[in-house]
């Protein structure tokens, strides 16, 4: 009797844990499916829907040897292409330091030859002036200046001016591939947990599910949406920009 008990316990018994195991694999597989489509749509809505004219800028400091080098670098990610009549006379565009003097001429490091960048020194060498024939979408320039500060406060380097049609470019902060691994990661985990919230507002069976699954989805969408966005900018970052930390914007 014993042995006829084992005979169909053993099998039963495995035949729950596989099942278990398959159930949460499948679970798991669906998830991951789900989390790519949501990361391949922000993705494309994000390529597909840009701003026609979208200029932006960024600023990197390092200190090398008591010396402060700005890495700077403006670039077009608008379909749109940004042309020398789209800076307007009365406020071109132009780098500023609000504390301290360039030291030396600026130099562009980076740039595609037929954007013919340029770059003209004010006599006071606190700015200087950006030109160009044109920037096309994901082109851009990055330039790189010694400059010195007052008193060791923190560097304030600023761009100034307007392009037609759009307005002040807007600063970007382009995190470090580490950091846009990292916010990659985020957005997935935060995808599971929209998945799961879903789950508990459709299948719950007890009004609380309710309750306590519409912030639970809520919150970590705008996690998921915020995640995105900086794991977007990490792609922007252009190479020979090592990109920066949060604690350095």
């Amino acid at each position: 009797m014993k042995k006829e008990w084992l005979e169909f316990a053993v099998p039963t018994l495995l035949f729950i844990i596989i099942r278990y195991i398959l159930e949460i694999s499948i679970r798991i597989i669906v998830e991951l499916i789900f989390s790519l489509i949501i990361l391949l749509s922000g993705f494309l809505i994000s390529i597909i829907f840009p701003l026609r004219k979208s200029p932006f800028y960024a600023i990197m400091t390092e200190y090398i040897e008591n010396k402060i080098i700005t890495t700077f670098f403006f670039g077009n990610k608008g379909f749109d292409t940004i042309k020398k009549d789209d800076i307007i006379e009365a406020d071109p565009l132009a780098v500023y330091i609000e504390d301290g003097v360039i030291i030396g001429i600026p130099r562009i490091e980076f740039a595609n030859p037929i954007n013919k960048f340029k770059i003209k020194l004010s006599k006071d060498q606190k700015s200087f002036k950006i030109n160009f024939d044109y920037i096309a979408k994901n082109e851009g320039a990055i330039i790189k200046f010694n400059h010195s500060i007052k008193n060791n406060r923190k560097p304030n380097v600023k761009l100034r001016g307007v392009i037609k049609g759009y307005g002040p470019p807007k600063k970007y902060w382009l995190p470090t591939t580490r950091y846009t691994i990292f916010y990659a990661t985020m957005f997935f985990i935060c995808n599971f947990f929209i998945i799961n919230g879903i789950k508990l507002i459709i299948m719950g069976e007890h009004p609380l599910d309710y309750i306590f699954g519409v912030p639970y989805l809520i919150i970590f969408t705008i996690a998921s949406i915020s995640f995105y966005r900086y794991f977007y900018y990490g792609i922007l970052r252009p190479k020979g920009f090592k990109g920066t930390s949060p604690g350095s914007i």
